[in-house]
């Protein structure tokens, strides 16, 4: 395979990746949107986020979930919804 023949193979790989993560975005909308307004009540009333990890990987949805059962500065645990 020539090298234009891989960059429109590796062009075309990553733009159905966009197309597969923006799909699965779209049917959690709802669960986002709530999550997101979860999160505004709890930052007027003062609350915090606290993210760590090691870049990206460490704010992954699979690592989100799996950290469910650390508790917010005011003691309460984050409302994360998972499938």
């Amino acid at each position: 395979m020539n090298r234009l023949a891989e960059i429109q193979a590796g062009v075309g790989d990553s733009l159905a990746a966009r197309e597969e993560a923006g799909e699965r975005i779209s049917e959690d909308a709802e669960k986002i949107a709530d999550t997101c307004r979860d999160m505004a009540v709890r930052f007027h009333r003062g609350g915090k986020i606290i993210v760590f990890g090691n870049g990206g990987a460490g704010a992954t949805p699979t690592t989100s979930r799996s950290n469910s059962s650390i508790r917010s500065s005011s003691g309460n645990a984050p409302s994360l919804r998972s499938p």
